[in-house]
């Protein structure tokens, strides 16, 4: 991890960053680092209250936030044309699902859903920024898998593969 002070002013992409690990990374990012966030979830409305919590309407200009289903190709392509040609240092690829339960009783959807958002949703947001990050000199990307891309658990069967398949990507 960065030093304090290392990714003040930058530039930095967080997706999931309206719940559990992005949002924590997310107020770690602004209070901590002083960086430039554009916020990325799903959840339309936890979104609006971080950006909020961070910076209340009127009070800055260090926090932008997009509502977008990353597992979408089309919700991706509206995301980069939103975010334009904005400086970008730092991606994080953080957004991600889980199934629980067997495979066997596991329907097909649910699992390709989660390997949707987890896997495919980290590399399809990580091709869209690549121009903007190259412009960069010393961006860099951060891809959050889990213990789970590492080791295998009962009944996580969609869970671990996608995992499994950011920690080889």
């Amino acid at each position: 991890m960065s030093l304090p002070g290392q990714l003040s002013g930058r530039s930095v992409l967080v997706t999931g960053a309206a719940s559990g690990i992005g949002r924590r990374l997310a107020q770690d990012l602004y209070w901590n680092e002083k960086s430039r966030l554009i916020l990325v979830d799903i959840d339309a409305e936890e979104l609006a209250i971080l950006k909020d919590e961070l910076e209340p309407e009127g009070e800055g200009d260090r926090v932008e936030s997009f509502v977008c289903d990353i597992a979408s190709s089309e919700a991706v392509d509206r995301l980069v044309k939103a975010v334009g040609q904005r400086r970008l240092d730092v991606l994080v690829n953080n957004a991600g699902v889980a199934h629980l339960g067997s495979f066997e009783r596991t329907d097909f959807v649910d699992f390709e859903r989660v390997v949707q958002v987890n896997l495919l949703g980290t590399a399809r947001l990580t091709k869209a920024f690549l121009p903007c990050l190259l412009k960069s000199r010393d961006a860099f990307i951060v891809n959050v898998a889990s213990m789970a891309g590492l080791v295998s658990a009962p009944g996580m069967s969609a869970y671990v593969a996608s995992k499994f398949g950011i920690v080889g990507f």
